[in-house]
């Protein structure tokens, strides 16, 4: 999968940005 981020670099961003959205997603819905 890395490979392919890496072939991808256009992509990568807006998937890194929606990972990170998730995990934050996760982290106010524990704190809550």
């Amino acid at each position: 999968m890395i490979k392919i981020l890496s072939i991808r670099k256009p992509g990568w961003i807006p998937v890194t940005n929606n990972i990170n959205y998730f995990v934050i997603s996760n982290m106010v819905v524990a704190a809550q």
